[in-house]
């Protein structure tokens, strides 16, 4: 019938369009071909599905038959299920800091059923729990939450129903714990079918309660007076300046020149900046930039100082070597660089500056071990570091998540140590939220060509990179990876080469690590361990060589577990230099061991420094065979360690973690970012205002071994690194005041000053460096396309107004008062906040209003942060 009815429909269409007499408008035209595609919809939707009516047409008996006939048809394969729990599965994990109880939502929000039994959710979370929890659901169904390895855990549904019906939820309730940022908190959720082939990434959402920055305090935290510029201070501050900008230098078409070799490349760094012509040999008598090589102190390859002598018709820069001449081509720089956005200017003011450091080790940490950091962006710091006249790229290369530098021989440790994936035989498992397969910054390495990329551009910016093997503890990857490898040449006529780097026998005693890792420790007794070690060491010694010479090695030693060793475990027994018998403390015994026996061979061998945490030089007591030893000394509750150590002969590198370690959240609040196992917070103005002297001044330091306090470090470890912008956010611009404190001693430092004299001249300096963030320092990480963090602003309500600032001055302050139900004569827009102009209550918002602000950069923002007038009717408005 319906088939007739449609060609009737298609013989009258035909009979019109054959008339060739018949007018035919326009409108007719389109209307004819609008039916015409419907009797062809309806023609093939006859021939492939029936004559079934649209799901809304339908009566609800019949929505009810047909939703009931969709959600019981049953998936194809694998494949078609986890698609469609990919889609269809959100799991909302939700999380109270101070309730002792989270809870796990499967939501189901398709219309086809989902089977249990065949599959397992995976997720991470960083605090992990060791052990099997069993939960109980609303519906009676436990699940059982299983730790895998690491940070890494399991998700299995007893199935006591079938199936997780459309449309419905099933609710957990798990035993809850403190927390300090919701990135901490059950991320990189993923579906996995029994036999491992299937997996999929599933929808997740997190909501959480906990530690709340109120905005208030956020205001009083933030306030310093807006200058409206300072755009000519110089980061890092010189140690001495004595300049006019009365009458400026316009250097636009000077000439750069020198007499002396050593400055070769300093010029070249010159003209490539300013774009000016440069010449060797004598120099013009004016209009020229002369570098001039002068040993102000003792003949020395590795001087940092410099001197700047601004003429009108000339420019003097006096120094030692090219590294003076290359930080002073950066004061040069900060100086042409302060323009309204930050781009090169050719004016530059008249008088003198004379420098040199405080520190001749001033170093950042970064940690693509445990989540990738491309090689783009490991550049741009480095070239940032520049800039800012730090000088040491330590560079976290191996741990228990990652290995991220190729070794000639070994492609196994960036085959598998270097990837991620669910079946954890051709990978290491998924951690730290990077999901089934290798798409995530959960995978990745340098290949020899881009580790020579980096070289390149840390040498031609005097950044020594230190590359980072850390042993005997943290090596999960590395293991893996060498177990892997004995596997695949086991039985075959190679199996020596499978035998030649392993690093773990059945032998060895299990082990927890404070990263949830188990048995991450090599095998301290079996001369394959030395055998991997020294390849390793040696490969990036030949790497180094080709564009930076390699000085310094970093081994680790930090967080090494306690192993339960069998005084005659065989591998020791068999190995008479361990010394060890049945009264020994075996494991400070066979770790002291380690440690003395590849320092000495890489010393010995290739005649570089070696670097530790401090955890190895407290085992040792005193550098190995008199070698120079570096150590990063990171907890600053034993501060007499630093002294210890530097009088022991330790060069100590001040790396505390209450001040320095960039992975703690920048705000007390779970909004932020960040860890807070160390410190609430480390914020800007915790590490400008960290004061390295008290280190050694009053603990014992004898006055002979104070050189061997070298310098500082900041760290930031990648557990939550898991994107670029979160990699540049924690950096900067926290890296700015350590950049400071590191290269300039302060005033306000000295031990001399009372406190009250200390703290009010701090404060003044903070503002000044505030103001110089703000209008200058920022607009020059813009041009660079770095995503520094953005500071929410600080608010708070005085005498029914509304006043707002933020961190840095010259940012713009955005706010929203949120419209509620009852009619309003306040609208609901955001609008910019005028300081001149603040909010006013009953004019721009009401007492019960709630009100959301945001600190604006161009196309970025901060997070949103909301207001809300509380009402103390004892005390007023707070």
């Amino acid at each position: 019938m319906a088939a007739k009815s449609n060609l009737s429909i298609i013989t009258v269409i035909w009979k019109m369009f054959s008339r060739e007499r018949t007018q035919r408008k326009c409108v007719i035209g389109v209307f004819m071909c609008m039916t015409l595609l419907w009797v062809i919809y309806e023609y093939v939707t006859l021939r492939t599905v029936g004559r079934m009516k649209p799901l809304q047409d339908l009566h609800l008996s019949e929505k009810s038959a047909a939703l009931d006939s969709i959600s019981k048809e049953k998936f194809r394969n694998e494949e078609e299920e986890s698609n469609y729990m990919s889609e269809f599965l959100h799991i909302n994990v939700r999380c109270e800091k101070w309730a002792h109880q989270h809870s796990i939502v499967l939501n189901n929000t398709g219309v086809r059923n989902i089977l249990l039994g065949r599959w397992s959710l995976f997720f991470t979370n960083i605090e992990a729990r060791e052990g099997v929890y069993q939960t109980q659901a609303v519906d009676s169904c436990p699940i059982e939450i299983s730790h895998v390895n690491g940070r890494f855990h399991r998700l299995d549904i007893k199935p006591c129903v079938k199936e997780l019906s459309a449309g419905k939820l099933m609710v957990f309730d798990l035993d809850g714990f403190n927390f300090a940022s919701y990135a901490q908190l059950y991320n990189g959720w993923y579906v996995a079918f029994d036999d491992g082939r299937t997996t999929k990434r599933l929808k997740y959402r997190i909501d959480y309660s906990g530690d709340n920055f109120r905005p208030e305090s956020r205001f009083d935290w933030s306030f310093v007076l807006d200058q409206g510029s300072d755009l000519n201070r110089i980061l890092p501050s010189p140690k001495s300046t004595h300049l006019t900008h009365d009458e400026p230098i316009d250097i636009s078409g000077w000439v750069v020149c020198t007499e002396s070799e050593i400055f070769k490349k300093n010029i070249q760094t010159f003209t490539d900046i300013f774009s000016l012509q440069s010449q060797f040999g004598s120099c013009p008598d004016e209009n020229a930039i002369h570098f001039i090589r002068s040993w102000i102190r003792q003949p020395n390859e590795e001087d940092e100082y410099y001197r700047i002598n601004l003429k009108q018709n000339e420019i003097e820069i006096i120094a030692a070597s090219d590294r003076g001449g290359f930080y002073a081509i950066q004061t040069l720089r900060s100086l042409a660089e302060a323009t309204e956005d930050g781009s090169l200017g050719y004016y530059l003011p008249t008088g003198t500056i004379e420098d040199e450091p405080r520190f001749s080790y001033r170093s950042v940490m970064i940690d693509p071990a445990r989540n990738f950091i491309p090689k783009k962006h490991v550049i741009s710091l480095i070239e940032t570091m520049g800039m800012y006249k730090l000088n040491k790229l330590h560079f976290h290369l191996t741990d228990d998540e990652g290995w991220r530098l190729a070794i000639p021989g070994l492609p196994e440790l960036t085959s598998i140590g270097g990837s991620r994936c669910h079946n954890g035989h051709e990978c290491l498992y998924p951690q730290l939220g990077s999901g089934p397969n290798r798409l995530s910054l959960g995978s990745g390495f340098y290949t020899i060509s881009d580790y020579e990329d980096i070289l390149r551009v840390a040498e031609a910016n005097k950044v020594e990179v230190i590359p980072e093997i850390d042993v005997p503890g943290h090596s999960n990857a590395a293991i893996k990876a060498m177990a892997q490898r004995f596997k695949k040449y086991a039985g075959t006529s190679d199996d020596a080469k499978g035998e030649e780097f392993l690093l773990r026998t059945e032998n060895m005693g299990s082990s927890s690590s404070g990263q949830f890792f188990g048995d991450n420790v090599l095998e301290p007794c079996i001369e394959s361990t030395y055998r991997f070690i020294d390849h390793v060491v040696g490969e990036v010694v030949k790497i180094h060589s080709r564009v930076q010479p390699l000085r310094k090695i970093h081994l680790g030693g930090d967080e090494v577990p306690h192993v339960e060793y069998s005084y005659d475990m065989e591998s020791c027994q068999n190995n008479p230099l361990t010394g060890i018998n049945s009264t020994s403390d075996t494991h400070k015994h066979l770790l002291r061991y380690f440690y003395e026996k590849v320092i000495r061979s890489i010393s010995s061998k290739h005649h570089i420094d070696v670097v530790t945490w401090q955890e190895c030089s407290e085992l040792l007591t005193k550098p190995v065979d008199d070698t120079d030893m570096f150590v990063n000394v990171w907890k600053k509750s034993d501060k007499e360690l630093a002294s210890d150590l530097a009088n022991n002969g330790f060069k100590v590198v001040l790396s505390t973690a209450e001040s320095l370690y960039l992975d703690i959240r920048q705000e007390p609040d779970v909004s932020e970012v960040g860890l807070a196992w160390s410190s609430p917070y480390i914020n800007d103005q915790t590490v400008f205002g960290f004061t390295p002297d008290e280190f050694y001044l009053d603990d014992g330091l004898v006055s002979s071994h104070r050189s061997n306090i070298v310098g500082m470090q900041a760290h930031l470890w990648g557990e939550l690194i898991t994107s670029v912008d979160i990699f540049q956010s924690q950096l900067y611009p926290r890296l700015l005041p350590f950049a400071e404190r590191a290269w300039s001693k302060a005033d306000w430092e000295s031990p001399k000053m009372t406190q009250v004299a200390s703290y009010n001249l701090q404060k003044k300096d903070w503002e000044s460096f505030a103001n110089m963030i703000g209008y200058k320092e920022l607009k020059r990480l813009t041009m660079r396309e770095i995503n520094y963090r953005i500071p929410p602003p600080g608010v708070r309500e005085i005498e029914e107004i509304l006043y707002a600032n933020t961190m840095y001055p010259g940012f713009v302050i955005m706010y929203q008062v949120q419209c509620t139900e009852k009619e309003t004569t306040i609208p609901c827009m955001w609008r910019i906040y005028d300081e001149s102009n603040p909010p006013k209550r009953t004019v721009d918002y009401d007492s019960d209003s709630r009100i959301k602000f945001v600190t604006v950069d161009g196309p970025r923002r901060s997070r949103e942060i909301e207001f809300t007038i509380f009402l103390d009717f004892s005390f007023g408005p707070v």
